[in-house]
């Protein structure tokens, strides 16, 4: 039960951190979607176009197993229409990606002028992160990049030089868990 409703309050945390940038029925794409909590959230709780990508293809068949729409490949392989979104959501992602230059242009791409993205990393190597204990800041086999350091100005250079504009990159706490966030808006 606990853990349901810590996933909840992190569910509707994450969602009022776009919901301002979206229209009543916009479409959203949440990068990294895993089994698709957060969209199963958006779905029952929204009027909008909901998908999802993610890379391992046996969690992403749990998603669409809810009826999600979701494709069980990384965000450049998805090949989703250029201007398609009006927001681009990943949650715990960069700490995983081997080329984040690479993910930051496609999701440029894909996203609409004037569209929002919003990049939310959970500091788990904080020590005051619920799940410290459990982490511990540990490499985890089944996750090839978790838990390297998210540099954030690194990262705001790389999608600066992408075409976003910066609205937000902060060191902050999201439902009382030490988070990095980055809000963009792309031109």
């Amino acid at each position: 039960l606990m853990n349901r409703v810590r996933k909840s309050l992190l569910g509707r945390a994450h969602i009022d951190l776009f919901r301002p940038y979206v229209a009543e029925r916009g479409a959203i794409l949440d990068v990294g979607c895993a089994t698709g909590e957060m969209l199963d959230y958006l779905q029952e709780n929204t009027d909008w176009s909901i998908h999802g990508c993610e890379p391992k293809e046996s969690v992403a068949a749990r998603a669409a197993e809810k009826g999600l729409q979701v494709v069980g490949k990384t965000l450049r392989q998805a090949t989703y229409p250029a201007g398609s979104f009006d927001v681009v959501n990943m949650n715990h992602v960069i700490e995983h990606l081997p080329d984040v230059d690479e993910t930051t242009a496609e999701v440029f791409r894909v996203l609409k002028p004037g569209g929002r993205a919003v990049f939310a990393e959970e500091q788990f190597t904080d020590p005051s992160h619920p799940s410290y204990e459990s982490f511990g800041g540990n490499q985890d086999d089944d996750h090839e990049h978790r838990f390297h350091a998210v540099d954030l100005t690194h990262v705001v250079a790389v999608m600066e030089s992408a075409g976003f504009d910066v609205v937000e990159a902060a060191d902050t706490s999201i439902a009382g868990v030490p988070a990095k966030l980055i809000r963009l808006s792309r031109r």
